[in-house]
Formats: C-alpha cells, sequence, structure tokens
C-alpha cells in the first residue's frame, strides 16, 4: 500500500487542440474529421504526460505515472464547456458577474487583465430547460481516452456540478423562475451526464465543484451559506443511485493568483460538502492561504477517500519533493492513512487559452507529485 496520487483534471491543450478550440470559439465550423483527428492526438500526449511523470527514487522503485489521470480535457475550452452535450443555450453572450472583492485581488496582480478586458469571461445564456443531447459525444470522449490509458492506471472523467453551472451561465426567467428551480434544473439534466460517464466500467466520475468554495466571494457574498445547502441537495439528486464509491468531487477557491483574502474557511463549508453523495474529496491545500486546512478533519469523521492537494498550480514555483512528503506526513496526523491521497490543488488548464502556468513548469510539478508521494509512503511505512 502507498498513497495514491491523482490531479485535478485539466492539462495545457496541445497547440493543435488549442487551434481547433480558438477555431471554434471563433465561430468556425471544424470538420468533423479534422476535429477528431487533432484531439485525438492531444489526448494521446495529455495522458503519456501524466503517465510518464516520475522522480529518480520513485523510478527506481518502479513507480512512474500519477495513478489516477483524465483526458486532460483537450477538447474543451474549459471545465464548465457542456455547449455540445446539452440544448437550451441561446445565442447571446453574457459576462459573467464577479464581486468587487474579487475584481480587487485581480486588480492586485492582474491589472492589465481588467483594464484590457474588462468582461473577460462570456457564456451564452441558458434561454430553455437544459436538455441533455451528448451521451454519444461523452461516451465516444472516454473511449478515446481509454484507448490510450497505460496498463495500471486508471481514468477519471469530468463534469462540472450543478451550482458550478450557475457561477458561469446566466440563465432567464423562461427557462427557470428563480435559483432554486435553476440550480435543481440544472442538476436533473446533468445527472444524465453523470449517469452516461459511471456507464463505462472501470471509470470515475469527477464533478467539479469549486462553486462550493469560491462561491463565497466570486458570486453570493453572504447568501452564500443558505445557498449551499441547496446546492448539495440538488447535486445529491443528480447522484441518486449512482456507485459513490467511484465518484470523486473537487472543491477549491478560484484557479487564480492571488491574495485570496476573502475565502471562506474550510470549516465554514466541510460540514456540508462531507453530506455530497460521493466516495473521494479533493480539496485545495497546497498553497500557502489554505496549507493548515487539513487540521480542520481533526474535529470529523468520514468515510471518504481525502485527496489533498500538495501542488499549487498558480505559482512557478516548483514543490521540491520533500515539500510533497512533508505535506502528506503532515496530513496523516489528521486523515487516516489509508484514506490519504495526493493531488493538484486545481487543474493545469482551467481555461485553454490562460493556462496558470507553462507546461515546462507543470511537467516538473507533477514529477514532484509522485516523487513525493513516494517519499511520504516510505517514511510512513507503507512500503
Amino acid at each position: 500500500m502507498r498513497i495514491k496520487t491523482t490531479v485535478v483534471g485539466s492539462w495545457p491543450r496541445h497547440p493543435e487542440a488549442l487551434d481547433i478550440i480558438l477555431r471554434i470559439q471563433r465561430g468556425e465550423k471544424i470538420p468533423e474529421e479534422e476535429f477528431e483527428s487533432k484531439i485525438e492526438k492531444a489526448v494521446a500526449w495529455a495522458i503519456s504526460e501524466m503517465a510518464s511523470a516520475s522522480g529518480p527514487k520513485a523510478k527506481s522503485a518502479g513507480i512512474v505515472g500519477v495513478d489516477v489521470i483524465s483526458d486532460g480535457e483537450q477538447s474543451r475550452f474549459g471545465y464548465v464547456d457542456i455547449l455540445r452535450k446539452f440544448r437550451g443555450f441561446g445565442t447571446k453572450l453574457v459576462p459573467i458577474e464577479i464581486r468587487d472583492e474579487l475584481r480587487e485581488e485581480l486588480s492586485l496582480v492582474m491589472p492589465e487583465l481588467l483594464e484590457r478586458t474588462p468582461e473577460p469571461f462570456k457564456f451564452p445564456e441558458i434561454i430553455e430547460p437544459l436538455e441533455y443531447v451528448g451521451k454519444n459525444y461523452t461516451l465516444r470522449e472516454i473511449s478515446r481516452a481509454k484507448k490510450y490509458l497505460p496498463k495500471g492506471k486508471e481514468l477519471f472523467y469530468t463534469v462540472p456540478s450543478p451550482a458550478t453551472i450557475m457561477i458561469f451561465y446566466p440563465y432567464s426567467k423562461e427557462a427557470y423562475r428563480d435559483d432554486v428551480e435553476a440550480v435543481h434544473g440544472i442538476a436533473k439534466a446533468l445527472g444524465n451526464e453523470y449517469r452516461t460517464v459511471l456507464s463505462v466500467e472501470g471509470v470515475y466520475l469527477q464533478v467539479d465543484d469549486p462553486a462550493s468554495a469560491m462561491g463565497y466571494h466570486i458570486k453570493w457574498g453572504e447568501e452564500f451559506f443558505e445557498k449551499l445547502e441547496e446546492h448539495i441537495s440538488a447535486l445529491n439528486e443528480a447522484l441518486k443511485g449512482l456507485p459513490s464509491n467511484r465518484i470523486r468531487l473537487h472543491v477549491c477557491y478560484g484557479n487564480y493568483a492571488g491574495p485570496h483574502v476573502h475565502d471562506v474557511a474550510l470549516e465554514k463549508v466541510l460540514p456540508k460538502i462531507l453530506e455530497a453523495k460521493v466516495g473521494t474529496l479533493l480539496l485545495e491545500m497546497a498553497n500557502p492561504r489554505h496549507e493548515a486546512d487539513v487540521e480542520v478533519f481533526k474535529e470529523y469523521e468520514t468515510d471518504k477517500i481525502i485527496a489533498i492537494g500538495v501542488i499549487d498550480v498558480k505559482t512557478p514555483i516548483v514543490e521540491h519533493p520533500k515539500v510533497v512528503r512533508k505535506r502528506l506526513v503532515n496530513a496523516s496526523k489528521y486523515i487516516p492513512v489509508e484514506r490519504l491521497w495526493a493531488t493538484t490543488d486545481c487543474g493545469f488548464g482551467t481555461f485553454a487559452h490562460t493556462p496558470p502556468v507553462p507546461l515546462k513548469i507543470a511537467e516538473m510539478k507533477l514529477n514532484s507529485l509522485v516523487e513525493g508521494a513516494y517519499l511520504a509512503s516510505k517514511e510512513l511505512g507503507l512500503m
């Protein structure tokens, strides 16, 4: 037994995948054959990147590659890209609304971004109740990824949570009357996608739910706490009857460099998050603002696997494997080691055109992840 490694999902896009994504965003129609061939090449490359990460000591022990990996979201402009899979979107693009707290933080570290593009992200409005039409597309994506999955590695596929969709995609009153109807209506539609993913044997579903943390300072403020209960309830409705041991939930504070002084405290949201019908939680704990959050687990008992972030994807500084080891050994004081995994805080390519760090740095960080988890496993007497 050793501490398993995983990632949150996205990987910097292959140049050919990025070209396809940007052309689609400009409204260009891409021939199906060209789309499939370039995305297949990108997925094969992304999986090989994750499956080859290691360090000298791990490699000498025969441990090469992250244990549970994804397709790198190579076909998507971002993790919330569901446009090919659902009907109900209009053509009008609406900028996402962000609270003053976030705008202030971004102005401190990226003033040129706010000046150049005051509305950096625009998404289509939901004008009708969402209808799922993406089953074949999703099955094709999973099949493509499985083709390149090395022996001994496991695959997960990411889908956003209902509340996270609400952060990015505004809805009209013709689609949903209010936020309660919206989150439950979106959950009903997303539930079909969740079932599609889990219909493939051996594949994990990862629900990306940063809304359960970053929703506080980005969108809802103090209203967040009353909404969180509704959000988790809607998610559980969508997951009803599905095997929790094959479902992961990723929660974070937003994949952007900044002070993060307005982030909600983990202890305020963890009790509700633990009610989610999932078998694994992936939590952001590598960045200096949240590294001590692991201590909150001394107050809670859970049978879930807890994958703690030990790699900060928002900084170009590459964690030394000994730092990863130290973080995991410390975490073992609060989380039983048989339920402790190592992961990244967030994805390396949350949005295709703005990866948080360059590819070479992402590669070095994955090497530290695998090497550090091996060193921690040795120190904890697991190997």
